[in-house]
């Protein structure tokens, strides 16, 4: 079979007066009835070339699916007076979103999205959000791959779906304190997040309450895990951010600003009872450091520096519970957890390589703190640490079926200052290995 050639066609792009052209422009076009028959035309070629390797395809792909364990669950988190979980079923394609009253009870099923894609060709969910009376839940869906979501909620008390149905959504979807106010973003014709909308349950006519003009800028909409701020965080390209808040218990008003932004310098908050917590570079501090300021008082000058730049170190994430501070920090290369409270205190772990980061913890009033551990030779892991006994205990460790770890080791090495994290059977002898490695934009190659 001749493979299939797309003809081309020279099209003219003019940006920053410069001009392009390309010449498969033709092929944006989904709905044209040759883009499809090119297509099909791909698929066939491609499906006739890989016949003779039909039996080795099904051979890999059964020993793929051997070490995937397709009927699990993964370990509860409680808000309020309910336990949230996800569980998969074998054969099925998507998980199950659940919840049980805590500490036992019958599950309910708030989403299956194995319902909800039948008979589609296509189908994610860009997100969800339950209220705080845990009474409605408002979800994303994508039917078409087009990553313009259709808002819905959905009563958990009856189960049926509220007439309330909103178009072209993007990501993000945060409910305010009364239970019936939600708010959701939209884009613009470049599909850049660029205002956040206010929906009241049962309304037809929706308010604009933030806009980010600036087509440099993306955003993300959230919610503090003290309830008691929504936050629109503006952040471009890694280089300059700010914040715009919300009072959770006045959703009628509009998203105002944190601190201004100011160009090359990043900041971000969590709210405690009475203060904000600040993690931010605006002083120089290129690996970040932790500042503070008073609720009513969150201009710049207000600032004050809670924990300095550790050299060596980077503050990744900062984590705000009502009695404690949970930072994310990046000590040698090598991902750490430390927890402020009335003294700190620096979780350990087994391994000289490894991979933690924290789980979902929906409690502001506790004292506990879930993450999650995993590492080249231990299934991802979730452990519950208590600060009172400064202990971790493991909630649960992901079983991979046909896998044995006493066969392997894994270390860490260092080329000069780069950290290489070596994965191995045991007493290997010398002879190749493969390497990989990654650096930009700052991210790391963890040790998964």
């Amino acid at each position: 079979m001749t493979p299939p050639v797309a003809r081309r066609v020279p099209f003219e792009l003019r940006a920053h007066g410069d001009t392009r052209i390309d010449h498969y422009y033709w092929l944006r076009n989904r709905q044209d009835p040759e883009v499809l028959q090119y297509l099909e035309a791909e698929n066939a070629y491609t499906a006739e070339a890989l016949a003779p390797h039909e039996a080795l395809i099904e051979e890999i792909n059964t020993e793929i699916l051997s070490r995937i364990q397709q009927t699990d669950r993964t370990v509860p988190a409680k808000r309020g007076e309910w336990l949230y979980y996800s569980r998969t079923e074998e054969g099925q394609q998507y998980p199950i979103y659940c919840r049980h009253a805590a500490p036992q009870g019958p599950e309910q099923i708030l989403l299956d999205l194995n319902q909800l894609a039948e008979g589609k060709e296509y189908f994610a969910l860009g997100g969800m959000a339950v209220s705080e009376d845990a009474h409605l839940l408002a979800y994303l869906t994508d039917e078409n791959g087009s990553e313009e979501y259709t808002l819905q909620i959905k009563d958990l008390r009856t189960g049926e779906t509220l007439p309330d149905r909103i178009a072209d959504c993007s990501h993000g979807v945060a409910w305010a304190n009364d239970n019936r106010t939600l708010f959701y973003v939209q884009f613009d014709s470049t599909k850049r997040p660029d205002r956040v909308l206010r929906h009241t349950l049962g309304s037809a006519a929706d308010s604009i309450v933030f806009t980010e003009p600036d087509e440099r800028f993306t955003f993300e909409l959230g919610k503090t895990r003290s309830g008691q701020y929504l936050a629109v965080t503006s952040i471009n390209a890694s280089l300059t951010s700010e914040v715009f808040l919300l009072d959770a218990d006045r959703p009628d008003q509009l998203f105002t600003s944190f601190a201004e932004r100011v160009t090359g310098q990043q900041y971000y908050i969590d709210h405690q009872p009475h203060r904000f917590l600040i993690r931010t570079n605006a002083n120089g501090a290129t690996g970040f450091e932790l500042m503070e300021c008073l609720v009513t008082h969150t201009a710049r000058q207000h600032w004050q520096v809670l924990r300095p730049e550790v050299p060596g170190t980077t503050l990744d994430e900062v984590h705000a519970f009502e009695k404690f501070l949970v930072l994310e920090t990046r000590e040698n290369g090598l991902p750490a957890i430390r927890i402020l409270a009335d003294t700190e205190q620096a979780l350990t772990f087994p391994e000289e390589a490894y991979t933690v980061a924290v789980a979902d913890n929906h409690e502001f009033e506790t004292g506990k703190l879930r993450y999650a551990y995993t590492s080249l030779v231990t299934p991802l892991s979730t452990y519950e640490y208590d600060l009172a006994s400064q202990t971790s205990t493991l909630l649960k460790q992901t079983n991979v079926p046909n896998f044995d770890p006493t066969r392997y080791t894994t270390s860490r090495l260092y080329a000069g200052d780069v950290p290489m994290s070596l994965l191995s059977g045991l007493n290997p002898k010398p002879g190749k290995l493969l390497l990989y490695g990654y650096g930009s934009y700052g991210l790391n190659t963890e040790a998964t």
